[in-house]
Formats: structure tokens, C-alpha cells, sequence
């Protein structure tokens, strides 16, 4: 979704094929994305923020939001303590090819996709979606690719996420990453959009993310 917030925060929506978004989507996508003043991508289209983030031509200044990607198989907020695996970068690389791509839409990603509970449901997120997001699981080189800032919010309600490793790991890794938390299915989410696009902080991990209120319901 990309987002003018140079006036009422007129926003525009971004539609790829749910099932496998082709190269010339995701590259006229790119194209969009250079022209707009805010980005904000959920899921797998934050992940794709993060995979291309430094890389897009002519999207120098272009904020961007990153609402709960998926970090790979291998992502250590979410409680991996290994390398990223062969294994993985295959079904990714199989994901890819054109004759099997109908076939890998059906083959869920596994281990089950950490961070993205209340996003995507398990046994919908396939390796031929991640495959159009990003071409390997590593957590590392998707981490180290954003050169402009961006903020990453983290999902909150998936009970594998160490906040406080989070925001140490990504600050060591990126500095252009901002860390935030938040819960993918209450309707505060909006809020904290619309407040990140208006130029507003989302929240720090140490402090309530936008939109808390003391005694609350996290956002």
C-alpha cells in the first residue's frame, strides 16, 4: 500500500496475485513504489520491502513500513539459534521455477513460518509465496539489505519472539531498521499506520507501541 502523507493520508492499494506473483507484477510494483512518499507492505509484501528496500531505483526518500514480514526460516527474533538451511533455499529455488510453481503453491512452508500468526494461516503460506518475496531464507542477508530507514514491526502475539533479543539483533545488524511491536488482529493497527505516516514514531521496544494505553491491550 503506498501512502501520500503530504495531505490526509491518501492512500492507494497495490493488488499482486495471491497465488504467485509474476516478475513483471513485482517489477511494476517497484515502479509504483518509487513514486510514492510512504510504503507500508504486511506479511509477505513487507518482507519484499526489506528483500528490495535497498535497491529500488528512485525510492530515495520513500518511507517505508514493514507491518510483520517473514523473516525466513532461520530468523532469530522469532527463536532460531541456527544458519539458514540448504534445505530451504531449495524448495525456495523449486518454488521459483515456472513448471512447478502451481504444484509448490500447495506444499506449506515448514517449520511452520514464526512471526506471522494472525496474518497468514500456517497451512495457507506456501514456498511458491515466499519464493516471490524473497529467494532465500536467511535471516542475515535479508536483515542487512534495507540502506535507507525502515521500520520493522514485529508480531507481538507469536509466542516465539524474545523483544528485547529482537531489538538487539537488529540494531546491531541495521542501522537504518527501526523496531516495533504490535498484535496483527486489533483494529489499532490503522492507528498506528496512519500515525507512522503522518511522521510519528510507531513505539520503541522498550515503551508502549502507538496507540497503548497503560493497562491496555497491546497494538
Amino acid at each position: 500500500m503506498g501512502c501520500d502523507n503530504r495531505t490526509a493520508l491518501r492512500c492507494e492499494r497495490f493488488d499482486l496475485d495471491p497465488r504467485f506473483p509474476s516478475r513483471p507484477q513485482l517489477q511494476a510494483l517497484g515502479d509504483r513504489v518509487a513514486g510514492a512518499s510512504s510504503v507500508v507492505g504486511v506479511g509477505l509484501a513487507a518482507t519484499w520491502l526489506l528483500s528490495l528496500g535497498g535497491r529500488l531505483p528512485g525510492a530515495d526518500g520513500v518511507r517505508m513500513l514493514a507491518l510483520f514480514p517473514y523473516l525466513g526460516v532461520d530468523a532469530a527474533p522469532y527463536g532460531a539459534y541456527r544458519y539458514g538451511t540448504w534445505w530451504a533455499s531449495l524448495w525456495l529455488r523449486l518454488a521459483g521455477n515456472r513448471l512447478l510453481r502451481h504444484m509448490m503453491c500447495a506444499v506449506a512452508i515448514t517449520p511452520r513460518p514464526r512471526g506471522l500468526e494472525g496474518v497468514y494461516a500456517t497451512r495457507r503460506l506456501s514456498w511458491a509465496h515466499a519464493a516471490a518475496a524473497l529467494d532465500r531464507p536467511d535471516f542475515a542477508a535479508l536483515v542487512l539489505s534495507p540502506q535507507a530507514p525502515i521500520t520493522v514491526v514485529l508480531n507481538r502475539a507469536s509466542a516465539d519472539l524474545d523483544p528485547e533479543r529482537a531489538e538487539a539483533i537488529l540494531a546491531v545488524m541495521n542501522e537504518h531498521i527501526s523496531v516495533a511491536f504490535a498484535q496483527p488482529d486489533v483494529a489499532e493497527v490503522c492507528e498506528v499506520v496512519r500515525r507512522w505516516a503522518a511522521g510519528n514514531p510507531v513505539g520503541s521496544p522498550g515503551e508502549p507501541a502507538v496507540g497503548d494505553v497503560e493497562g491496555g491491550d497491546d497494538v
